[in-house]
């Protein structure tokens, strides 16, 4: 199963989607990534028939869709709010997603998923008496009664803690392997998105400004916008050195990093880019001091499951993300060693190709 979007232009309220193109084979997840008002569920809502396509093509295996009733589509979604029937209890809630003609099936189908995802302790249970994690186990159960070809996921993991998100993973796993699904998971989180994921689409102004591996875009992003989008926020126009086809050396002001980045286009002007959970810091001199910089604590804030410092005397804004128990050992005006590793920095072009 082949879904192909052919230049797909939508909108709505005065916002313009597109034009988007995109092809997701079965047993694929593509994450796609963008900040709040990029289009990213208007263009679900496009693809699944709930928002006019005003030009371009939505087809399946080969079958246009792009004007067929939502209904007849074969595609599942799951949006924010999950959608879940309040005068319903967990089977019934499964139970109605079962096609029309296959209704008398109906109990036997709930109580296939309800095995399949936990759910045998609240199968009487309504909505409100759910926890998130059961009631994104519950939607998604729904979704996948209907037996889809294509499943859309408007962020299942925002609102659960991490053993909900990795519970969805799970999950999804099983429905890319044993049912083949097209799927598309809507995230802001690039570590939820590459956990699954076989293709990553940033979109931007409801445009995709980047597209391609996980891996490729997380390590070589377009520009700037792009490195943004996936976390990587240490961002500092560069000067090359001096290049060889295993190293790039670069300057910023007055600090020298070699790097092992692909250069952009020659003559490109270039941002030297890294991730604050990229950088290592060192209370004492580390044994490799191969781009390590002597910097200083100026704020330290712990945030959940991650400490956030500001670092004085690197690259300007230089920041740094720790686990809150290594950032126990720091004070402000503290004196650290900051590492910043060859193969995590990115050569990135200064300007949109």
């Amino acid at each position: 199963m082949t879904l192909q979007v052919e230049q797909l232009q939508s909108g709505r309220s005065g916002f313009s989607l597109g034009p988007v193109t995109m092809t997701v084979e079965s047993g694929t997840c593509l994450a796609l990534m963008g900040a709040n008002g990029a289009g990213k569920t208007t263009f679900l809502e496009a693809l699944v028939g709930f928002v006019k396509c005003t030009s371009g093509s939505v087809s399946l295996d080969g079958r246009d869709i792009t004007h067929e009733v939502p209904e007849r589509r074969r595609i599942a979604y799951v949006p924010q709010d999950l959608a879940l029937f309040p005068h319903l209890d967990v089977t019934q809630n499964i139970a109605f997603a079962v096609k029309r003609k296959e209704r008398r099936h109906a109990a036997g189908r709930s109580d296939e998923l309800i095995r399949e995802f936990g759910l045998e302790s609240v199968s009487k249970h309504y909505p409100h008496q759910l926890s998130s994690g059961q009631a994104q186990r519950v939607a998604f159960a729904r979704a996948l009664a209907m037996e889809p070809a294509v499943l859309l996921l408007d962020e299942p993991t925002a609102n659960l803690d991490l053993a909900g998100q990795r519970s969805i993973h799970a999950s999804l796993r099983r429905s890319l392997l044993e049912r083949g699904l097209v799927v598309i998971y809507v995230t802001h989180d690039i570590l939820d998105g590459m956990a699954l994921t076989g293709q990553l689409a940033i979109l931007e102004r409801g445009r995709v400004i980047q597209s391609g591996r996980p891996d490729a875009v997380f390590h070589r992003p377009a520009d700037a916008r792009v490195a943004t989008h996936l976390g990587i926020t240490n961002l500092w126009p560069a000067q090359i050195t001096d290049e060889t086809p295993a190293m790039v050396r670069v300057r910023i002001g007055s600090h020298g990093f070699v790097c092992h980045a692909r250069r952009p286009a020659s003559n490109t002007p270039v941002l030297l880019g890294i991730g604050p959970g990229e950088v290592e810091l060192y209370s004492t001199p580390p044994a490799d001091l191969s781009n390590t910089l002597r910097v200083v604590v100026q704020t330290l804030q712990i945030n959940g499951q991650t400490a956030l410092l500001e670092l004085a005397d690197g690259p300007p804004g230089l920041r740094a993300a720790v686990p809150p128990a290594q950032a126990e050992n720091f004070v402000l005006g503290q004196a650290l060693w900051a590492r910043l590793p060859a193969d995590r920095l990115r050569l990135i072009p200064a300007k949109a190709q």
